[in-house]
């Protein structure tokens, strides 16, 4: 998405259909630096009680931020779809804070792009949230190609026709219904035999991508990372949701504006601290869409 210091951000932001629906806006864009605004909305909040916006929302921010500040780099010479993100979580959010995002391109080669983002309360950039590092391939729009879907595939077909027999996983969707933020995604959550297959449904509300369409990256990464906290909630249901202390994200290919899937594979639960894997696809499990890998206070 090319982008320059030159153009209406406040439009460009606005015309992300996900970036919409989180209210994320800019409130400073010059030639040495640019900020966004995550306001505050319990839509998009952690479960109810904490009034502290949820990961997702804050890799949307993040995501969005590192990936416009990419964009003004390279200048209309080219697009850079992110090839990978990482985020830490420093410190918990106040109560109720609306959040602000910034970020710099620290270098630029013939191949990719790599930006540092920092996410902060207003007024408190000192004592960031999070940190944020996202890398950027750089193509050229000339031969950049995107396989069509294959939505009629037989085994696709014969998958969507077992999904629909699956049963809803009680204790997975009673938790869905605790987390204002995976309401606001639609995620649902099936049981398929003994593993959880999370469903993220297609919706204009989440794309990032006006063109493809396509979801939005931040999206994405806070939909498997969401996930990835519902499994590691499921291990003890009666506590509270537990925290991501970071998460590491890998995008493999486009997200096109059809529903998506995940499953969680934990790959190790401690007493303090679990690592979950997540694995995203949409009409073949052997053609991931991303990759992600999450550790999480217990």
């Amino acid at each position: 998405m090319p982008l320059s210091a030159n153009d209406d951000l406040p439009a460009y932001i606005a015309n992300i259909k996900h970036c919409k629906l989180l209210g994320i806006e800019a409130v400073e864009n010059s030639e040495n630096s640019l900020v966004l605004a995550l306001p505050y909305s319990h839509n998009a909040s952690s479960p109810v009680g904490t009034q502290a916006l949820s990961g997702g929302a804050v890799l949307t921010l993040m995501d969005t931020v590192c990936g416009l500040v990419a964009a003004k780099t390279i200048n209309h010479e080219g697009v850079a779809p992110t090839l990978n993100m990482i985020i830490d979580y420093i410190h918990p959010q106040t109560p109720g804070s609306s959040l602000l995002g910034t970020a710099m391109t620290l270098r630029i080669n013939e191949t990719a792009l790599y930006s540092r983002g920092i996410c902060y309360e207003a007024g408190n950039k000192k004592s960031p949230i999070a940190f944020c590092s996202a890398t950027f391939v750089r193509v050229d729009p000339s031969i950049l190609q995107v396989a069509p879907l294959q939505v009629d595939s037989p085994d696709y077909v014969t998958f969507l026709a077992e999904l629909i027999k699956l049963p809803n996983d009680q204790t997975m969707t009673a938790l869905i219904n605790q987390s204002p933020y995976a309401q606001l995604l639609g995620i649902e959550a099936k049981k398929n035999r003994d593993q959880i297959l999370f469903v993220l449904p297609a919706s204009d509300r989440i794309i990032g991508n006006n063109t493809l369409p396509a979801l939005h990256g931040g999206c994405v990464a806070g939909f498997m990372e969401h996930v990835a906290l519902l499994q590691a909630w499921s291990l003890n249901p009666a506590g509270a949701m537990p925290k991501a202390i970071n998460s590491a994200v890998d995008f493999l290919r486009p997200a096109r504006l059809i529903d998506s899937y995940a499953s969680c594979e934990i790959m190790r639960q401690g007493r303090k601290v679990t690592n979950i894997n997540v694995t995203m696809w949409q009409t073949d499990t052997n053609k991931r869409i991303a990759t992600a890998s999450v550790n999480i206070f217990n």
